[in-house]
């Protein structure tokens, strides 16, 4: 904690803010229109107790009912960083993700890195494998339903 009254880090300790400067790049793993890939990622904080890091939500698009949760933070137990992620069905939440909506599934494929570049190229590959999963799942969903209409 600090002793101002504004905390613009929100409490993200040092490794997970590294993680995040990582992060700030453009998503070339997404389809491209116009002026903007196609994807939404939305940012918060993540507090666990001393997992006081990020949290990031993924979607194909705006309309999409599913949707990516990466968490990332100093571990607990070490100065390592830990990644986790899982799958939600719905629109992601207008406050952050908390400990009770993580399941615990995520935790037995935790993976713990040393070094926020480490993290942020994993982070960075979790996204892209989700997004180009769930767009083929978006087009199997599209070609059942046109099956149906035209039968």
């Amino acid at each position: 904690m600090t002793d101002l009254i504004a905390d613009l880090t929100l409490g993200v300790k040092p490794a997970a803010a590294a993680v995040l400067a990582l992060l700030q790049r453009e998503p070339d793993f997404a389809d491209h229109s116009g002026s903007r890939y196609l994807v939404e990622v939305g940012t918060r904080a993540w507090y666990n107790g001393r997992e006081r890091g990020v949290s990031l939500t993924v979607q194909t698009d705006v309309s999409d009912k599913k949707h990516l949760v990466i968490t990332f933070g100093e571990c607990r137990s070490s100065d390592d960083i830990f990644v986790d992620h899982w799958v939600v069905d719905g629109f992601p939440p207008f406050n952050a993700p908390g400990v009770a909506d993580q399941p615990e599934e995520s935790y037995s494929r935790r993976e713990e890195f040393r070094y926020a570049e480490n993290a942020a190229e994993r982070i960075y590959g979790i996204m892209a494998d989700y997004y180009a999963r769930r767009n083929a799942e978006i087009a199997d969903e599209s070609a059942v339903d046109q099956v149906m209409v035209t039968t």
